[in-house]
Formats: structure tokens, sequence, C-alpha cells
């Protein structure tokens, strides 16, 4: 499945396209580990009901 994303990424046509895919990827993805990383700290800190 991800080989055929990334084919379709690499063809000239839509390279910078997949470029643009890729970069809004890699920040949905860090946006989510922090995202994540906060709901523990919040959960950590808070008291345990």
């Amino acid at each position: 499945m991800f080989q055929k994303i990334n084919f379709i990424l690499h063809t000239p046509r839509t390279q910078s396209f997949g470029v643009l895919i890729e970069i809004f990827l890699g920040l949905a993805i860090v946006a989510g580990i922090i995202w994540i990383m906060m709901e523990i700290i919040d959960w950590v800190i808070k008291p345990k009901n």
C-alpha cells in the first residue's frame, strides 16, 4: 500500500504536490505526537480519581 502511494507521489507530474503532501503529513505526525504528550502530561499531573 505504501509503495503504491510512494509511486504516485514520485511520478514527475505530481512530484511537487507529493512533496507538499509529505511535508503536511510530517507536520501532522509531529502535531499528533505533541498532542499525545500533552494529554499524557495532563493525565499524569492531574490527581487520579
